[in-house]
């Protein structure tokens, strides 16, 4: 049993989730997916969302392997997109991604079954020809050993890494979402300006009525209507005439 660290971090690049775990020595010489991680105990943490940011999964960066301390350490970091791209459309890359995926696993399948046929109908020579001596035998103990070696490439490929074999599309992903960032800054600080402008706009206009307030009123009335007036108006100027 060896130590692993694996680390999330979020997306300042700090820590956000550190686990250690023993796992077994025949899983060490692997660079296991976050998939297989999991497996082996591994708690895939979730990252809450960021504004106008949604959270899609973890992107695997290069696993190191300190052989010094025994100890292997996987890092991941999150991968955003922004929210106004909608659920649908995360879906779809996601679903895109899959099928991508699930191409590669069939085709992974269909050469390992073939590797299997020739290891069997080998196996099967090997046996018809156990009573022939001398120079053959030598001859066929290489070839045993040939496909012995095949088998054990099989199993690694059945560990197969598939976060490196995809790391270009999470890098077209990044780029997307630098790119977008970059739009929603523009576009802010557009807003803002426009905000300012209206706001100054807004203080003009407010003066002027102000001052359109202020301008004295004339009013022409009788004298007795300019006695009854309970409260006058002090920015107004009367004239009063006879009825």
């Amino acid at each position: 049993m060896d130590t692993t660290i694996v680390k999330f971090y979020n997306d300042y690049g700090q820590v956000y989730n550190q686990q250690n775990i023993d796992i077994p020595a025949e899983f060490i010489v692997s660079d296991l997916s976050l998939k297989e991680l999991a497996d082996v105990g591994i708690t895939v943490p979730t990252l809450p969302d960021v504004s106008n940011k949604s959270f899609l999964g973890w992107i695997k960066q290069p696993t190191k392997n300190d052989e010094s301390e025994s100890t292997i350490v996987y890092t991941f970091y999150p991968r955003y997109i922004s929210s106004s791209l909608g659920t649908e459309y995360c879906d779809n890359q996601l679903d895109e991604l899959d099928d991508k995926i699930n191409g590669h696993d069939n085709n992974l399948n269909i050469h390992i079954d073939e590797q299997n046929n020739k290891i069997n109908n080998a196996d099967t020579t090997i046996g018809k020809l156990q009573n022939i001596d001398g120079d053959i035998i030598d001859e066929i103990k290489i070839v045993k050993e040939g496909y012995e070696r095949n088998k054990q490439k099989i199993l690694l490929l059945n560990n197969y890494n598939y976060d490196e074999q995809f790391s270009y599309l999470y890098s077209d992903i990044q780029r997307v979402q630098n790119e977008i960032n970059e739009m929603e800054v523009n576009h802010n600080r557009d807003l803002l300006e426009l905000a300012q402008r209206l706001n100054k706009a807004e203080n003009i206009m407010v003066n002027l009525q102000n001052k359109a307030l202020s301008i004295p009123k004339h009013y022409i009335i009788s004298q007795n209507a300019y006695r009854n007036i309970e409260s006058k108006d002090k920015n107004a100027i009367y004239f009063t005439k006879e009825n």
